[in-house]
Parts: C-alpha cells; structure tokens; sequence
C-alpha cells in the first residue's frame, strides 16, 4: 500500500486549479498577458556548461510505457531531474524512481501539431523552470517536432518534419535506400488489399513475401506470406496501403545513431537473442548510414532494422526516426544516446565502441543457472541495472504495462 501511495502521490493533473498560484501568474498561457520565460537557445553551437550541482530538469513526453520507461533510465544515468507528462497508457512511468513527477496530459498527444499540447508544455516549462523537452515515443516525437517552434524550452534534437514522415514510411525508405545504393528488398506498393490478391493470382508477386504497413513498428500488421496458397493469411491485413516486400533470410541486426545536421557523433549495431544483448562496430552499416544522415541532414536518435544474411549481406528494412526499444541496452554497453543529444554536453568527438560488448539479461541467466552454470559475468550490468528501478521492471513482467 505504502508504493501504491507514493505512485499516486507523483500524478499531477495539468487541468486547471484555481487555488494553484499559477493560475492568476503571468506565466499562466491561458492569460491574455502572457509573457513565456526567456527561451534557452536552441542551437547545437551554443553549447553551455551546467551550474555545479544544479541537475538539469528536463520533461519527458510519453505515449506509452515500455518504450519511454527506457528513455527515463538513459535520462536518469545523464544526471538529469525528470518530469514526465503523459497520457493514459504512460501512466505507469509513475512507478519508476526515475520520475520526480507525472503529469496526466489533458490534451491528446497523437502525432499531430496540437496549440493545446504547446499550451501544456509551456505551462510545465514555467512551473518547473524546465531546461529540455524530450519526446520518447513516436507519436510524442512527431507532435514535439510538429510544435517545437511554439515550445519556450528547446528540444532534444529532432529531424524535421519532412524527413521524419520520409524515414517513418517504409515504401519512402526503401526508394531513398535504392536512390543511395543501399541494399534493400524488392519492394512494391499496393493500394488495396484486392489489389494485392490480384498481383497473387496473377503470378505479379515473388514468394516468400512480407505484407506490412507504411508505418507501424514492432512487427504490428506484418504477414509472412510463403506460397500463393498462403494468400487466406492476408485476412489479418486491416490496412491500407500495403507494402509488399521479398522476404530475407537470416538474423535480426540494427544499427543505432545519434547526428548532429547530417554528422554522425555516436553509433554501433547491435544485435539481441535469447537474453544476449551484442554491441559492436559495423564499417560497413557505418558507411551505410552515413550516407542516409548526410542525404537528410538529420539531427536526433536514429534506429534502422537490418537482416544480416547467412551470407553476411546487408539489407535494410526499415528506420524508426526516434529513440529505440534497447537505448538502455545500448547504455550499458557503452554509449548514451540520451546524454549525447544535451544542448550543454561538452564536445567530446564521435563515440564509437571499441570493442565488442555483451550483455546478458534475465533469459540468459535462466538458461545459464538451468544448465548448472553459475550467473555469467556479462549478466551482472544488467541485474544492478533492474535492481536499481524494479517496480518497473515488475510491472512490465506481470503483464501490467501493454505497447511498446
């Protein structure tokens, strides 16, 4: 009961009290004479040293649990005071040790321009003395991006709006990839799911094929379709258009960035099996990449979805233009992407790893004590790391936390 309080007691409403102090001060939005606190400025050239011993206060803005919780323990390890507005599926970041503070969004934060989201925002900014906005899903990240010039906080790095719908699109990325000569499936694109029977039947459509969404992530609305017999699959398709895309054999990889105006300052891929988490060094994803950061001249946290074919063949997938599912993965193996895009960071050149890293998360454990091996040394990162905040962790294992 003493946790249940303390959850509660961190949940702030952002609708209006009337015996708030806020409410009847200038830097109240919603008074005709409203005048926003001085902007920090926003530019990656100005970079400024924090106050000794003045932690950073910086307001995540979150969508969903998982996902965002990740960004909270990057935030966190960064040495900054966080404050997280939310809406209902967030709630649960409540929970975690990480957060000063939860404030339920009264406005709908869904990936569109939203004044009323600024309003929300700015109100925080001036209550909180706020130094950083940072989105940690993408619906968060496109609202943010949308209303950032409205916003009297600067953001964490963030592409423009135009490169992000591009990267966020799966049919847009595979044509700028075949623009850059970066390898990438046979793809076609469908307007309808009949329009997709028909390229079936008629023999138009090479199998083994993947059916899937422009946009979604996570794997949510992929059919794996192996034959034209397997065509009844395509009853689970609910959407439209469909990407239609030649199926790749071999092993899950991605490749992880933080850019600064097309420069990349940190990166490594990574891949994740049965409880191992591997980082390392790819020249050749490197190469890759860098010619899509340059092409966009993007700024933020980038995540592109390799196969790594049994012939050791690259061919990129996808790009999710946000921060990722295993930032804190990333983390423990060496490199914060949180931390490298604080406006006040100090330069430090481009963080790469050195070498290879492993990681070895609660799966592996298992495995390990049930073939009678002890805990395996890569394991204990990630166990201090869990221990350090398990009610999340908690939360998430018993199924109480859905989404990403």
């Amino acid at each position: 009961m003493a946790g249940a309080r303390a959850h509660r007691s961190k949940v702030r409403s952002l609708r209006p009290n009337a015996g708030d102090p806020m409410e009847n001060s200038l830097l109240n939005p919603s008074r005709p004479n409203y005048r926003p606190p001085p902007r920090a400025p926003a530019t990656l050239s100005g970079r400024t040293a924090r106050p000794a011993g003045e932690p950073a206060r910086v307001l995540v803005v979150a969508t969903l649990f998982r996902l965002p919780y990740r960004v909270l323990r990057c935030a966190a390890a960064a040495g900054l005071t966080i404050f997280v507005l939310g809406t209902r599926k967030a709630r649960g970041l409540a929970s975690s040790r990480c957060c000063r503070t939860y404030f339920a969004a009264a406005s709908p934060i869904d990936g569109a321009a939203s004044g009323e989201l600024a309003v929300e925002i700015n109100r925080l900014v001036g209550r909180l003395a706020l130094d950083l906005v940072i989105p940690a899903d993408a619906d968060a990240t496109r609202s943010i991006i949308a209303i950032r010039g409205q916003l009297s906080a600067p953001c964490f790095p963030l592409p423009d709006l135009e490169a992000f719908d591009l990267l966020n699109d799966k049919w847009r990325f595979s044509e700028l990839c075949r623009e850059l000569g970066v390898p990438t499936p046979q793809t076609r694109l469908f307007e309808s799911l009949d329009e997709l029977a028909q390229a079936i039947t008629g023999g138009a459509v090479t199998f083994p094929m993947m059916a899937k969404p422009l946009s979604l992530s996570g794997g949510r609305g992929c059919v794996r379709l192996t034959s034209p017999k397997s065509w009844r699959r395509l009853r689970r398709v609910d959407y439209a258009p469909i990407l239609a895309q030649s199926y790749v054999d071999g092993a899950d990889i991605s490749a992880n960035l933080y850019c600064e105006d097309g420069e990349i300052e940190g990166f490594l891929t990574q891949h994740y099996a049965m409880g191992a988490y591997r980082a390392y060094h790819d020249d050749e994803v490197f190469r890759h990449v860098s010619a899509i950061a340059r092409k966009l001249k993007l700024s933020g946290i980038f995540g592109f979805d390799i196969r790594l074919t049994p012939q050791n063949e690259l061919v990129f997938l996808e790009c999710n233009p946000r921060v990722y599912h295993k930032i804190a993965m990333s983390m423990l193996a060496g490199i914060n992407f949180i931390a490298l895009g604080l406006p006040w960071r100090p330069r430090s050149g481009r963080q790469l790893l050195a070498a290879p890293v492993t990681i070895k998360f609660p799966k592996a454990v298992a495995a390990a004590l049930a073939r009678g091996r002890g805990i395996p040394a890569e394991a204990w990162p990630a166990l201090k790391h869990l221990a350090a905040d398990p009610v999340p962790f908690l939360r998430e294992t018993l199924g109480l936390e859905q989404g990403r």
